[in-house]
């Protein structure tokens, strides 16, 4: 542990340990995300439970993750709704509806965006 802290990663060692750390603050937000990701979520929400402002909450969230939280959240949906396709043998309505979509549609057109093909081609359901 003492080479770890005197080391180059030392600094960035103590920031995921340390609770008022900003990597500490976001990942309460992360949890939340991760917890609720099918539910309508408002950063705000979010802010609060990191005890950040609105402001530095999204540039502290982007610069730990690359993308914004509503970004982050979209991950988290299509990635379960994957699973669902590809291992549950769900079909795709039941998919996007059970990973919090209300439209086949933006369901459809945002898992050809990040998967690059359409959820109808993967899914058996």
């Amino acid at each position: 542990m003492l080479r770890l802290l005197a080391s180059d990663l030392g600094s960035w060692a103590l920031e995921i340990v340390s609770p008022d750390s900003r990597v500490s603050k976001i990942t309460k937000a992360i949890d939340i995300l991760k917890k609720d990701y099918k539910e309508s979520i408002r950063i705000g929400r979010l802010a609060d439970a990191s005890n950040l402002s609105l402001s530095s909450f999204n540039r502290q969230f982007k610069a730990l993750t690359g993308t914004t939280p509503l970004q982050y959240q979209k991950q988290l949906r299509l990635h379960e709704a994957d699973r669902l396709l590809r291992f549950e043998k769900r079909s795709v309505s039941q998919a996007a509806f059970s990973v919090g979509y209300s439209s086949l549609a933006q369901f459809s057109g945002d898992y050809k965006k990040f998967f690059g093909q359409l959820p109808s081609q993967v899914s058996v359901g």
